[in-house]
């Protein structure tokens, strides 16, 4: 299994299916069983790619769509900066929040001149990857809080 590390070598926790709680991957019925999911949260959302149990949000965001990972904390700590929702640009992540608990994770597409965020891209647990908006994300992810950019 590939390790994945930050930019300080700490590897971060992850794990591919048919590893739990990557238990398998879905079924003809179970991927259109989370195309209808996705349409009922959201049915502007755009699918960019079939749904899927072999990456999560945070592994698309931060490890390029490898691996499930819940706690992608230590991606932020040694290769992310904090920034306001005000401050983003193309490229950025949007985090989003459920009170204190890291609920999901957005990669900017789109924004504006003036710093609007027009379009995102993120994974919806195993539904879709998806185009939306800044709040067109499922309810149970909170809102968005803060903005996260790369290090250089």
């Amino acid at each position: 299994m590939t390790t994945i590390r930050t930019t300080q070598g700490r590897a971060v926790t992850h794990c591919h299916v048919p590893h739990s709680p990557c238990t398998r991957e879905l079924n003809a019925d179970e991927v259109e069983f989370c195309r209808r999911k996705a349409r009922q949260h959201n049915p502007d959302a755009v699918e960019i790619s079939q749904p899927t149990s072999i990456y999560n949000c945070h592994g698309f965001a931060y490890a390029e769509s490898h691996g499930w990972f819940s706690h992608p904390e230590r991606f932020f700590e040694d290769d992310f900066d904090e920034l306001p929702l005000e401050s983003a640009r193309e490229d950025d992540f949007v985090i989003y929040m459920d009170d204190e608990t890291l609920m999901h994770s957005a990669k900017i597409i789109q924004v504006t001149g003036d710093g609007e965020i027009l379009e995102l891209h993120s994974k919806w647990g195993h539904l879709a990857l998806l185009s939306h908006t800044l709040h067109g994300v499922p309810r149970i992810y909170g809102r968005p809080t803060h903005l996260v950019r790369r290090r250089e």
